[in-house]
C-alpha cells in the first residue's frame, strides 16, 4: 500500500536538506492539500490548501502534533462556496 504522507514527508525532507535556506510554503488541492497541510504541521512552516479536508483526525493519528498547537494562519484551506468538501 502506497502511503502518500510518508512520501510526502520523506520528499519534504529531501528537498529541505537540498535547499536549506528556503522557507518553504506547501501548497496543493484536494489530497494534495492535505498532504501539504500535514507536512506543513510536522515540519512546522505555512500551508495553502484547496478544497482539503480537515487534517485534525489525521495529524492524531499518525503524527506527535497536536492539531491545536498549530498556530493559527499557518495553514489556510479554500473552497469553493459549492464544494461539498468546505463542510467536512
Amino acid at each position: 500500500v502506497l502511503d502518500y504522507f510518508a512520501r510526502a514527508i520523506d520528499f519534504a525532507q529531501a528537498a529541505a536538506e537540498l535547499h536549506p535556506e528556503v522557507q518553504w510554503l506547501y501548497t496543493g488541492h484536494s489530497l494534495g492539500g492535505t498532504l501539504a497541510e500535514l507536512v506543513a504541521a510536522v515540519r512546522g512552516a505555512r500551508a495553502l490548501a484547496f478544497a482539503a479536508p480537515s487534517v485534525a483526525p489525521e495529524l492524531r493519528k499518525r503524527t506527535r502534533v497536536d492539531p491545536a498547537s498549530v498556530p493559527t494562519w499557518s495553514s489556510l484551506a479554500l473552497y469553493n462556496e459549492c464544494d461539498p468538501m468546505r463542510w467536512a
